[in-house]
């Protein structure tokens, strides 16, 4: 699994196995639980212009205070972004 992940600090948690005494601890935890039965995981940092998608999609969840799940077709109010996002990350 490849992870790309707009928080340097995040990132660098991560990176020193959850080693920090600040509050990106808490997402190295999650993360941790999350990836435990992948058999590999590569994060790196990317830039916040190329991670549109998952910040839209925390916008939509704050703004109608529930989550989703989809099995196939992203929604159509990310697929812009999708694109986006993927165009992005081809040019790096």
């Amino acid at each position: 699994m490849q992870i790309q992940v707009d928080c340097m600090e995040a990132v660098d948690t991560i990176l020193d196995g959850g080693f920090s005494a600040t509050a990106s601890v808490a997402i190295y935890d999650e993360c941790n639980q999350l990836w435990k039965n992948f058999v590999a995981i590569s994060i790196t940092h990317c830039n916040r212009e190329s991670n549109s998608v998952a910040h839209e999609l925390a916008r939509q969840t704050l703004l109608e205070k529930s989550s989703s799940v989809w099995i196939d077709d992203p929604p159509a109010s990310i697929r812009h972004l999708l694109v986006n996002d993927v165009t992005i990350m081809s040019n790096q």
